[in-house]
């Protein structure tokens, strides 16, 4: 039994997003502290195995056919052949339980990482993309980065932490007056402060390139030595706008921890111990209309998370709601690293600014100065 738990924690320690949310030392099942939180809540060894008999099945199920020749998907389908689940027939009742927050933590991260290939990428329709400068940035919302709070944020909070800053009242005073945060608020502010819970992608691989790409603003010597990161989000099914945007942020609904989680962290308010799939499941919208001249320039697109939760600025995304595809982008002391992509981020930059250069960083921050070289 316990090789079978190292050999799930060897696959769940080359996933970077795991190692960001929980600690998983190999005995912790052992200890006094794990044990009594295990008695404490009420479930038998069978329910902790048929748990963990479904997050398999799930995890067949819903990763992408295109990426399962990765390692990701071989690693845990050779485990699970080598190793069924009936061998936790001789295991305790604190291995399974340790073995079911591994399984489940594994299968609802949704991110999947893969060689960088803009010819692969680009043959995928109906996704949206974003570029970081830095690879190990993590996927999420402005409003998140630096966040002091541990707990559930609903509307209401979310309300109250606005009405906190300077720029709710500024914002009411001179564009347009508001009692409570609405959409307008959300999305002017995260285009002029970066501070709101929307994160921008857009419809051209290109643009998200150019800013994955781009050492605009960025101290040169660490530019060429940073890798950067390209996500590409993949939904099953083309998700739309709806027509009452405010009805859906009053519905606001957030799990946010700071700190990575232990045995005894609550999703939801329910012990880590009782959590299921659905608890980490997403409700995400696309807010396409523009609301400015540089989204539309940019051919921007909103992703807003309803619900979601998010651990220590990682941000969990489950196959069932779509896939997200991390690619890392090599900088030029990184590039003759690479195993498929043959240049690096200032050569991607070059490349398409030269075939196109209204993609110049400096024009898809500021549309107006792209069409004032024509008037020139």
């Amino acid at each position: 039994m316990e090789r079978f738990i190292e050999k799930i924690i060897s696959i769940l320690e080359k996933k970077t997003i795991i190692k960001n949310v929980f600690s998983v030392p190999k005995d912790s099942f052992k200890t006094e502290k794990f044990q009594k939180e295990v008695d404490r809540i009420p479930r038998y060894k069978n329910q902790y195995i048929s748990d963990i008999d479904s997050y398999i099945e799930y995890f067949e199920k819903h990763f992408p056919e295109d990426f399962k020749s990765t390692d990701e998907y071989s690693d845990l389908h050779n485990l699970i052949i080598n190793d069924p689940v009936c061998k936790f027939d001789d295991a305790s009742l604190y291995e399974v339980a340790y073995c079911k927050i591994l399984m489940l933590l594994y299968v609802v991260q949704g991110y999947i990482e893969i060689d960088y290939s803009k010819e692969k990428i680009s043959k995928y329709s109906n996704s949206y993309f974003r570029g970081q400068s830095n690879y190990n940035y993590g996927l999420l919302p402005s409003l998140y980065r630096d966040l002091k709070y541990d707990g559930v944020i609903d509307y209401k909070n979310l309300d109250q932490l606005y009405k906190a800053t300077p720029f709710f009242n500024k914002y009411s005073q001179h564009i347009e007056h508001v009692s409570n945060i609405n959409y307008s608020f959300l999305a002017f502010i995260q285009h002029a402060v970066a501070y709101s819970p929307f994160l921008d992608f857009s419809e051209d691989l290109n643009i998200a390139l150019v800013f994955a790409s781009t050492s605009e603003g960025k101290n040169y010597n660490s530019y060429l030595q940073t890798d950067a990161g390209l996500y590409s989000f993949h939904p099953h099914e083309t998700i739309t706008l709806t027509e009452n945007i405010d009805n859906i942020i009053r519905e606001h609904n957030v799990q946010y921890c700071s700190k990575r989680l232990t045995y005894t962290s609550k999703i939801f308010g329910k012990p880590l111990l009782e959590c299921d799939i659905n608890d980490f499941n997403v409700e995400l919208y696309s807010f396409t209309s523009p609301t400015n001249d540089r989204m539309k320039y940019q051919k921007g697109v909103f992703l807003y998370f309803k619900k979601c939760v998010i651990v220590n600025k990682e941000l969990f995304f489950p196959y069932s709601c779509g896939y997200i595809t991390k690619s890392k982008i090599p900088c030029k002391a990184n590039s003759k690293k690479a195993t498929v992509i043959s240049s690096c981020k200032e050569d991607i930059y070059n490349e398409i600014v030269s075939k196109n250069p209204s993609l110049d960083i400096s024009h898809l921050m500021n549309p107006y100065q792209a069409f004032s070289e024509y008037t020139r």
